[in-house]
Protein backbone atom coordinates (compact mmCIF):
# COMPACT_ATOMS: atom_id res chain seq x y z
CA UNK A 1 0.00 0.00 0.00
CA UNK A 2 1.38 3.49 -1.02
CA UNK A 3 0.06 6.17 0.17
CA UNK A 4 -0.05 10.20 -0.54
CA UNK A 5 -1.63 13.21 0.62
CA UNK A 6 -2.04 16.66 -0.83
CA UNK A 7 -4.17 19.96 0.33
CA UNK A 8 -5.70 21.86 -2.45
CA UNK A 9 -8.38 24.92 -2.76
CA UNK A 10 -11.13 25.32 -5.28
CA UNK A 11 -10.90 27.31 -7.60
CA UNK A 12 -13.12 30.49 -7.14
CA UNK A 13 -14.20 29.42 -3.87
CA UNK A 14 -12.77 29.56 0.05
CA UNK A 15 -13.37 26.22 0.37
CA UNK A 16 -10.14 23.92 1.27
CA UNK A 17 -9.52 19.94 1.38
CA UNK A 18 -7.03 17.37 2.38
CA UNK A 19 -6.51 14.73 -0.62
CA UNK A 20 -5.93 10.95 0.72
CA UNK A 21 -4.77 8.91 -2.36
CA UNK A 22 -3.72 5.02 -1.61
CA UNK A 23 -2.73 2.64 -4.43
CA UNK A 24 -3.08 -0.98 -3.84
CA UNK A 25 -1.41 -3.96 -4.34
CA UNK A 26 -4.36 -5.90 -5.54
CA UNK A 27 -7.80 -4.55 -4.99
CA UNK A 28 -8.45 -1.58 -4.06
CA UNK A 29 -11.29 -0.38 -1.18
CA UNK A 30 -12.77 2.83 -0.72
CA UNK A 31 -12.12 4.88 2.44
CA UNK A 32 -15.05 5.17 4.92
CA UNK A 33 -15.55 7.78 7.23
CA UNK A 34 -13.15 10.33 8.62
CA UNK A 35 -9.26 11.05 8.67
CA UNK A 36 -7.40 10.89 11.91
CA UNK A 37 -4.09 12.63 11.85
CA UNK A 38 -1.24 12.50 14.88
CA UNK A 39 1.10 15.23 14.66
CA UNK A 40 4.48 14.98 16.00
CA UNK A 41 3.68 17.74 18.90
CA UNK A 42 1.19 15.29 20.04
CA UNK A 43 -1.89 16.61 18.80
CA UNK A 44 -4.77 14.82 16.93
CA UNK A 45 -6.60 16.05 14.33
CA UNK A 46 -10.41 14.73 13.08
CA UNK A 47 -10.99 15.48 9.42
CA UNK A 48 -14.22 15.37 8.16
CA UNK A 49 -15.06 12.68 5.22
CA UNK A 50 -16.49 14.22 2.10
CA UNK A 51 -16.12 11.39 -0.45
CA UNK A 52 -14.10 8.31 -1.53
CA UNK A 53 -14.14 6.81 -5.15
CA UNK A 54 -11.47 4.34 -6.63
CA UNK A 55 -9.79 4.41 -10.05
CA UNK A 56 -6.79 3.26 -11.76
CA UNK A 57 -3.24 4.46 -12.04
CA UNK A 58 0.25 2.97 -13.38
CA UNK A 59 -1.70 -0.72 -13.86
CA UNK A 60 -2.91 -0.33 -10.12
CA UNK A 61 -6.27 0.57 -8.48
CA UNK A 62 -6.40 3.27 -5.96
CA UNK A 63 -8.66 5.05 -4.01
CA UNK A 64 -8.82 8.88 -3.86
CA UNK A 65 -10.67 10.25 -0.50
CA UNK A 66 -11.48 13.81 0.13
CA UNK A 67 -11.72 14.90 3.36
CA UNK A 68 -12.59 18.85 4.19
CA UNK A 69 -9.87 20.91 5.74
CA UNK A 70 -11.42 23.93 8.17
CA UNK A 71 -9.65 26.83 9.56
CA UNK A 72 -8.70 25.68 12.69
CA UNK A 73 -6.87 22.30 11.24
CA UNK A 74 -5.15 24.16 8.97
CA UNK A 75 -3.94 25.92 11.68
CA UNK A 76 -2.76 23.13 13.70
CA UNK A 77 -1.62 21.01 10.70
CA UNK A 78 0.89 24.60 9.75
CA UNK A 79 2.32 23.98 13.66
CA UNK A 80 3.60 20.59 13.24
CA UNK A 81 4.41 17.72 11.26
CA UNK A 82 2.12 14.93 10.58
CA UNK A 83 3.28 11.54 12.59
CA UNK A 84 0.64 9.61 11.76
CA UNK A 85 -2.62 8.72 10.03
CA UNK A 86 -5.60 6.40 10.39
CA UNK A 87 -8.85 5.60 8.63
CA UNK A 88 -11.35 3.03 7.95
CA UNK A 89 -11.23 0.89 4.64
CA UNK A 90 -14.54 -1.20 3.53
CA UNK A 91 -13.19 -3.88 5.30
CA UNK A 92 -13.78 -2.04 8.42
CA UNK A 93 -10.54 -2.29 9.87
CA UNK A 94 -8.78 0.42 11.10
CA UNK A 95 -5.30 1.40 9.13
CA UNK A 96 -2.62 3.06 10.89
CA UNK A 97 0.03 4.61 8.84
CA UNK A 98 3.78 5.80 10.54
CA UNK A 99 4.96 8.46 7.78
CA UNK A 100 8.51 7.84 7.50
CA UNK A 101 9.12 10.72 4.96
CA UNK A 102 8.16 13.81 3.83
CA UNK A 103 6.36 14.18 6.84
CA UNK A 104 6.33 18.32 6.58
CA UNK A 105 4.73 18.06 3.27
CA UNK A 106 1.42 19.36 4.19
CA UNK A 107 3.10 21.86 6.33
CA UNK A 108 4.57 23.10 3.02
CA UNK A 109 1.77 22.79 1.00
CA UNK A 110 -0.49 24.86 2.83
CA UNK A 111 1.94 27.71 3.18
CA UNK A 112 1.04 28.03 -0.99
CA UNK A 113 -2.86 28.06 -0.44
Amino acid sequence: MQVGIAVGKITNSDNQYLSLSIRFRYSAQKVLGNLYLSLANGRLIELEFLNSGLAYMGNSEICQSTFILDDANKALLKMSPIKTIAFYLEDKLRHLLILTSNRNLVQLQIDCL
